[in-house]
């Protein structure tokens, strides 16, 4: 198998931070604490919306989420047994299926969202985590970072740490979502009609929504690997996909939906690979880029 430069650029790197250590890792077992007996599972979740009333579902999704929540920072902070891995498939596929609509001011538009949990094709960057941290001890931290932009668009962060903050890396470029799909417009629990439009108080209560899932096209432009102090930037071009399944203001669930391309197939993210994210404040708090 044929490295690219950014490949040996890394490994490299995590040999000149690891040393030894590199080495080892592989060898040292995982120390897990004492696991939460907490375990839910969804009722009616094979009915539609219309058999279990509109109320019903948004019950089904609000308690689906904050399981899956749960159990995603109970993964990240221990380790959950094989029936839990489990139920956060079967969470996520809660969530997936009831194709809800989210705002993307409040759940796309923001801080960090770290990756939790991912099932499909091995991501790019985790083949070069190590398990390793320093400092606090916490595990490190992968994630994606959307901010609205004068042109209406985003420009987006993938951020990803493989030895803590001592040696990561960013990889930023724009986003934008596919045209094809439609914003709905809707009042806050209202339905609107045309003549609620005379009055500027409505128009103001109005708030864009996004129906899942939603497609969006990502431009990469370059990446800045980080060792210690010393920073190294990298011109890479190359044009991703992302599928918005569910969000919410804690989580996120995405998909690839097609293969990433980029110049010397330096990042080749393969379409299958679906991510859960969670809010990074909520793993945490003292968290900065």
């Amino acid at each position: 198998m044929k490295l690219s430069s950014v490949e040996i650029f890394v490994i490299l790197a995590a040999l000149y931070t690891n040393g030894p250590l590199f080495f080892a890792s592989a060898f040292i077992p995982n120390i897990c604490s004492g696991q939460s007996q907490r375990c839910w599972t969804i009722s009616n979740t094979s009915k539609k919306s219309s058999e279990v009333g509109l109320g019903a579902t948004r019950n089904i999704v609000k308690a689906a989420s904050g399981d899956l929540l749960f159990l995603l920072l109970k993964r990240f902070n221990s380790q959950t047994t094989g029936e839990e891995d489990k139920e956060i498939e079967n969470l996520m596929g809660v969530l997936q299926d009831s194709r809800t609509s989210f705002d993307p001011e409040k759940c796309l538009n923001g801080p960090l969202y770290a990756a939790l949990y991912q099932s499909g094709p091995q991501p790019f960057w985790e083949r070069f985590d190590f398990g390793l941290s320093f400092g606090n001890g916490r595990k490190n931290i992968k994630g994606q970072q959307y901010l609205k932009n004068a042109e209406g668009n985003y420009d987006v962060l993938n951020y990803a740490e493989f030895v803590g903050k001592f040696f990561s890396v960013e990889a930023v470029g724009t986003c934008r979502k596919n045209r094809d799909q439609d914003l709905i417009a809707v009042d806050k629990g209202i339905m609107l009609n045309p003549f609620l439009k005379l009055f500027k108080n409505a128009e103001r209560s109005v708030s864009s929504l996004v129906k899942c899932p939603a497609d969006y096209t990502i431009q990469a432009t370059g990446v800045t690997f980080q060792i210690f102090d010393n920073k190294k930037d990298i011109d890479i071009q190359g044009t991703g996909y992302m599928r918005m399944l569910y969000a919410d203001e804690n989580l996120r669930i995405l998909t690839s939906p097609k293969d990433t391309t980029s110049s010397g197939n330096a990042v080749d993210e393969k379409a299958g690979l679906t991510v859960a994210q969670v809010r990074v404040n909520l793993i945490d708090p003292d968290f900065r880029i």
